[in-house]
């Protein structure tokens, strides 16, 4: 994503103010940025539970201090 003018980003910008290139910049950034968002949204779905299968009191004990 290019910058407006040395301060601002495209997506700081009211829409109204962009030219076409730059509204057409905008659209794809926001079609990878759907892309990116939908992976990472699916691999943090098929990633195990951690916090399911551990009991917070137990971490950092050995089975001398009661762990099972």
């Amino acid at each position: 994503m290019e910058m407006a003018n040395k301060d601002q980003f495209l997506w700081n910008k009211p829409i109204k103010n962009l030219e076409f290139h730059e509204l057409e910049q905008l659209r794809v950034s926001m079609e990878e940025l759907k892309i990116k968002m939908a992976n990472r949204t699916e691999g943090l779905k098929r990633a195990p539970m951690l916090s399911s299968s551990i009991d917070i009191n137990q971490v950092g004990r050995t089975e001398d201090e009661g762990v099972q």
